[in-house]
């Protein structure tokens, strides 16, 4: 019920399984992710090592190698000897071009940086990982990347160290996709459809 309702709750949800996924992970991963976007919901998926065999018959073009798009990249003008009039900006052929009008002053190239802002997820469902050391190499790159923020564990495996904000462990179920058969029909009834039920 817990799981449901931070499912309900969230806007952005970030899926991730383990180091080196088995077919059971990526399974899971892509049928959730299917009905998550059914749903309305903004989901980004990740893994970052090999995929399994399982990867030949799933469509997996959905799933990012790494955490490119889930967080803003800021462009950073000092404003400190020049006054803004207008900004807008164009689209021409793969350029996006940012084109900011002085009012008094004008800027330097020493006046630009850019860094990336916060990670848009508001939820995190971690898919068969027993242990948090590990949960896919993007955690261990990004240390804090998890910090305040729902972490829902979904896993089978009796050894699970329950290290979720939320822990939804059977270790009667066969898998982790039969777990997200009633995870799914409480969030999303009737929506199991044929590439659902695939993966």
């Amino acid at each position: 019920q817990q799981t449901v309702e931070l499912i309900k709750q969230a806007n952005h949800i970030l899926l991730v399984t383990g180091q080196n996924p088995n077919n059971d992970q990526l399974s899971a991963m892509v049928a959730l992710e299917l009905i998550l976007k059914r749903v309305g919901k903004q989901v980004s998926s990740i893994v970052t090592s090999e995929l399994p065999k399982v990867a030949k018959i799933l469509d997996t073009h959905t799933i990012s190698r790494d955490l490119t798009g889930i967080r803003d990249f800021v462009v950073r003008l000092d404003t400190t000897n020049v006054e803004v009039d207008k900004l807008r900006y164009e689209v021409n052929d793969n350029n996006i071009e940012i084109i900011v009008s002085p009012f008094s002053g004008n800027f330097t190239a020493q006046d630009a940086s850019f860094d990336y802002g916060a990670y848009k997820f508001d939820l995190v469902i971690v898919l068969g990982v027993s242990q948090i050391a590990r949960i896919d190499s993007i955690l261990e790159q990004n240390p804090t990347i998890f910090d305040g923020i729902h972490l829902i564990n979904i896993d089978c495996h009796r050894s699970n160290e329950q290290y979720g904000s939320v822990n939804f462990v059977d270790s009667g179920a066969s898998s982790v996709s039969e777990m997200l058969v009633g995870i799914i029909e409480s969030v999303a009834q009737g929506m199991i459809d044929y590439h659902v039920a695939t993966a």
